[in-house]
């Protein structure tokens, strides 16, 4: 199991992190991308997460992933096979964890013919998860084993005082 670096971020509007700015250029990509699936749907409403993550796969090539919470924090785990930990960025705002995971494109061999391919293209994977709750940024923690990438996070402390507060308050 490798350890990654995490990118801690603490006010994501005055944050200039290479990461971030590339987030937000690649954002853009797919709010576009979504409009469009909007648009081709006829314009019906009520599909927007659906038109949003098929956006996000089309354009990001974005990972499987899942998010579980407990009442301390979230856990996030993705699928990234074929990346090692140096290959890997993860940035973590009080909001939102971001994962971006880049290697050499690898091209098949010449003699083969790919018959079909869920492999991005270009080498690249990258996964932008809003968070249902504040996490403390100095206690998120990455780690990637045999191509699944496991994200932890705590809730902010604040968060947790004000459901202290608002559970007492009945």
């Amino acid at each position: 199991m490798a350890t990654i670096a995490v990118q801690k971020v603490k006010e994501v509007e005055t944050a200039s992190a290479p990461l971030l700015d590339e987030m937000r250029r690649m954002l853009s990509d797919v709010e576009r991308k979504a409009f469009e699936l909007f648009q081709h749907r006829g314009a019906s409403i009520g599909h927007a997460l659906d038109d949003w993550l098929q956006a996000e796969r089309e354009t990001l090539a974005a990972p499987p992933a899942e998010l579980t919470e407990t009442p301390g924090g979230f856990a996030l785990r993705m699928a990234i096979p074929g990346f090692s930990a140096k290959q890997v960025q993860v940035t973590a705002t009080p909001q939102e964890l971001i994962v971006k995971a880049e290697h050499p494109a690898q091209e098949a061999p010449a003699e083969a013919e790919v018959c079909w391919s869920e492999l991005p293209k270009n080498g690249k994977a990258c996964r932008r998860v809003p968070l249902p709750a504040a996490i403390d940024i100095g206690k998120v923690t990455a780690t990637l084993d045999d191509g699944m990438l496991l994200i932890k996070a705590a809730k902010s402390a604040d968060l947790k005082s004000r459901e202290v507060a608002v559970g007492t308050s009945a």
